[in-house]
């Protein structure tokens, strides 16, 4: 759902890229499968690349502590989820 929301691809959600629209996009999905999902920092860092689970941390928080006081971002953490329920996005 990230990739398609954000326009990017799940290649660049796993890979080095720290430009500011793959790094955000990445950071809303770290939060989404960790408060969302239930993984844990390691298996999400697996996930994306192979990334420590510090780094996961760190992205987490970032999203964490932005989460309350911004509507914006939590307009997108509703829409990302609402794309996810959608019955119509599951594989044929």
């Amino acid at each position: 759902a990230a990739v398609a929301y954000y326009h990017c691809s799940a290649a660049a959600l796993r890979g080095p890229s720290r430009d500011r629209k793959t790094a955000h996009a990445r950071h809303v999905a770290i939060y989404l499968l960790r408060t969302h999902g239930g993984f844990s920092f390691a298996e999400i860092g697996r996930l994306l690349g192979g990334r420590d689970h510090s780094t996961i941390n760190h992205a987490y928080r970032k999203i964490t502590a932005n989460y309350a006081s911004d509507t914006s971002l939590q307009n997108e953490c509703s829409a990302l989820l609402s794309l996810l329920q959608d019955p119509t996005l599951s594989p044929a």
